[in-house]
C-alpha cells in the first residue's frame, strides 16, 4: 500500500504524474529536496511499517533519476519495497522537424 508520494516535479513528469497528483488530493504529495534522500526516507518508512506500506518516489529526468540509484540499490539489498518513477524524456529534441511549415529546401 502506498501512503503518499515523495518527489521533485520537473521536466519529464509534470504533465502525467503532476496532473494525477493534483486531481487526487487525498493522496498526499511531499516535496523533496534530494532524490537519494527521498528514496532512503521511503525505505526507512517501509522498514518501520514492516514492509506493508511505502512511498512512491518520483524525479525529473537526468541527474535526478541517476541520484535515485543509490537508494534503489540499498532498498534492493535489504529487500525493502519502494516504487521509483523517474521522469521521461522526449522521443526527439528536434521539435521543428515535424512542424508542417518546415521546409528543408
Amino acid at each position: 500500500m502506498f501512503c503518499g508520494c515523495l518527489g521533485i516535479l520537473g521536466h519529464g513528469n509534470v504533465a502525467g504524474i503532476g496532473q494525477a497528483l493534483h486531481q487526487n488530493l487525498d493522496f498526499p504529495y511531499y516535496v523533496a529536496r534530494n532524490e537519494q534522500g527521498m528514496v532512503h526516507t521511503a525505505a526507512a518508512f517501509a522498514r518501520v511499517k514492516n514492509r506493508l506500506q511505502t512511498f512512491v518516489c518520483t524525479s525529473s529526468i537526468g541527474p535526478g533519476a541517476t541520484n535515485m540509484i543509490t537508494g534503489a540499490a540499498a532498498a534492493t539489498i535489504n529487500r525493502i519495497p519502494v516504487l521509483l518513477i523517474p521522469g521521461d524524456i522526449f522521443a526527439t529534441r528536434q521539435v521543428a522537424r515535424y512542424c508542417s511549415s518546415w521546409n528543408p529546401m
